[in-house]
């Protein structure tokens, strides 16, 4: 799966010069196995992307292109549309990251 979603998904994202630059970062998280992990889950994934925007604009023009590579990957089986979720949410940083 972590193969299949790094050269799938992630680097084909990376390599489409329209998807990318709508991007301002883009995160692979894996999951904890279930015995590492402290929180109780009421749904397991494998992994969560997380694709940082400057806008909302920029959310909507990047989901418009993306289809074409999400039904590509979804066809080649290299990601289950059915099982996927998709979250939007607006960032509020209560503890900033320090400077190093």
């Amino acid at each position: 799966m972590r193969t299949a979603w790094q050269a799938g998904y992630g680097k084909q994202l990376i390599q489409n010069e329209a998807l990318a630059s709508l991007v301002v970062r883009y995160v692979q998280n894996w999951s904890l196995p279930i015995d590492r992990n402290p929180f109780p889950l009421s749904q397991s994934f494998t992994g969560v992307d997380e694709l940082w925007f400057e806008s909302d604009e920029e959310l909507i023009r990047f989901v418009a292109l993306e289809q074409n590579l999400l039904n590509e990957l979804s066809s080649r089986e290299l990601i289950d549309m059915s099982a996927s979720v998709a979250f939007v949410a607006v960032e509020k940083i209560v503890i900033p990251v320090a400077a190093n």
